[in-house]
């Protein structure tokens, strides 16, 4: 996003007349979009997540979705974390990238919302206490553990052993 568009969309924000704290409005905005963007994105997910770098709402839907601690709640998250580990049916998947979350920049998006889970804990947010995601990505990570470690998955999995939030869920799997 450049300067201008940040300017544009925080213009208003001084001018607001809600007594409310900004993180708890925009929770309750990203609830109000957060199923009909569902909707919309599952219907043909696994197009999206291919050309992930391009689909700049469904990134920031699933970081926020993330963020809030909704991710329990949510279709889409599940039907995600299920096509990434659908066989890739591309002409130029080699052999070491027969699973999405092995090719291209999908790596990238499930780090950042790994990052974005840790921060939410940071931050207090009682839903993201429990990490679902960052479990759910572990346990797919690990059950896969010889792939992952050739791929750019294991930037995921660094990701995971970096953040002390997160850093629980893989060094003991891993020592073993």
């Amino acid at each position: 996003m450049t300067e201008d568009e940040s300017a544009c969309l925080n213009l208003y924000s001084k001018k607001s007349t809600s007594k409310k704290d900004v993180s708890v409005r925009q929770a309750e905005l990203v609830k109000c979009v957060q199923k009909p963007l569902e909707m919309f994105f599952e219907e043909k997910l696994q197009f999206y997540i291919m050309d992930i770098n391009h689909s700049f709402v469904l990134q920031n839907l699933c970081s926020a979705i993330v963020k809030n601690g909704s991710f329990g709640e949510s279709d889409l998250m599940d039907e995600m974390l299920r096509v990434v580990q659908k066989p890739l049916l591309s002409d130029e998947a080699t052999p070491d990238q027969k699973y999405m979350i092995f090719g291209g920049d999908i790596h990238r998006f499930l780090k950042d919302m790994v990052k974005s889970e840790c921060e939410a804990v940071k931050e207090g947010v009682e839903a993201a206490k429990s990490m679902p995601y960052s479990k759910s990505v572990a346990m797919m990570l690990l059950k896969n553990f010889d792939e992952t470690i050739k791929t750019r998955a294991v930037f995921v999995l660094l990701a995971l052993v970096e953040n002390p939030e997160t850093a629980g869920l893989v060094t003991e799997k891993l020592k073993k």
